[in-house]
């Protein structure tokens, strides 16, 4: 699997768990090779099976179950997100990894991000050595 199936993989198992697409059936191409990302569910619950199709009929799969609370997706999304973009996570001492926020870049305007604590907090967030105040007077 090459990182734009990977890539594909992250944004379809997004969609999936966020609820922002009702499909069902997820298809991608690449070379002699072409993938399927299928939502299904038996007596035990809901799972995502992933499919390799190769050209001369060789087929691998994943089954990825959904877990209490959809977390079997969410940490395989996270993990997954983590391999493909390792710059926006940062290791802890105790080995557990982090999210850490990006700026934005914007119609030539810095934007920062905010966490939903911090906005509720009210709390100013500085972006290259400029308050947000400033960068909103500008």
């Amino acid at each position: 699997m090459g990182k734009k199936v990977a890539l594909w993989l992250m944004k379809s198992l997004e969609q999936i768990v966020v609820g922002s697409s009702p499909k069902y059936f997820y298809s991608f191409r690449e070379g002699d090779s072409a993938y399927t990302l299928q939502r299904s569910s038996n007596s035990f619950g809901l799972f995502l099976l992933l499919t390799e199709l190769k050209v001369g009929g060789s087929r691998r799969s994943i089954i990825i179950p959904v877990g209490r609370a959809e977390n079997g997706w969410r940490v395989f999304g996270l993990e997954l997100r983590k391999m493909l973009e390792p710059e926006n996570y940062v290791n802890g001492g105790n080995g557990q990894s982090f999210f850490l926020a990006q700026s934005h870049k914007d119609n030539n305007r810095i934007k920062p991000f905010k966490s939903f604590a911090d906005t509720v907090r009210g709390q100013e967030v500085q972006v290259r050595g400029r308050n947000q105040s400033e960068m909103q007077n500008q």
